[in-house]
């Protein structure tokens, strides 16, 4: 177990993000797909039906380099969810990058997984299962990593060209 200190370098805090669906469960804080990335451990996405595979997907605005992804479920007692994690470039090809399977009780910890080198701009969380009744909810989606940069060969070629001018004419 890891324990991240909350929302230091999340770089999903915040993002935009959208839903298969956003329902009211009634009680505190439970709702809108914005409550999954909102830094708040006090409220929750709550996405309807575990059956129907509700998902949120995450833009992180631009391309990372995903170093690991914490998500933290609606947690009470011994209940415990599992859910699947995909990456994406583009947002249209998708790329499974975790997946908790496991009865292990969800905490206000999390779970976190390790993405070595996975490069992506869009995560998305897939609820398959929820032990304590048909809802899947989410309290937080918290990603870490470092801005992907990127070397077009024509610029590398080009800087390797004026390395060999004299300008001082």
């Amino acid at each position: 177990i890891e324990v991240i200190p909350e929302n230091e370098g999340n770089i999903a805090m915040d993002a935009k993000i959208w839903a298969s669906r956003e329902v009211n469960s009634g009680g505190s804080g439970g709702g809108y797909a914005s409550y999954a990335n909102d830094g708040s451990i006090d409220t929750y996405w709550d996405g309807g039906d575990w059956a129907e595979r509700p998902w949120v997907i995450i833009d992180l605005g631009s391309s990372y380099t995903l170093e690991k992804v914490n998500i933290v479920n609606y947690y009470s007692g011994s209940r415990y969810y599992n859910y699947e994690i995909y990456t994406s470039p583009d947002g249209e090809a998708w790329t499974p990058a975790a997946e908790k399977t496991s009865r292990s009780a969800a905490t206000r910890s999390g779970d976190t997984f390790t993405l070595p080198n996975s490069a992506a701009r869009y995560i998305k969380v897939v609820g398959t299962y929820n032990s304590a009744n048909e809802g899947f909810h989410l309290k937080e989606v918290r990603a870490y990593g470092k801005p992907e940069t990127i070397v077009h060969a024509g610029l590398t070629q080009m800087l390797g060209l004026l390395e060999g001018l004299d300008i001082s004419e």
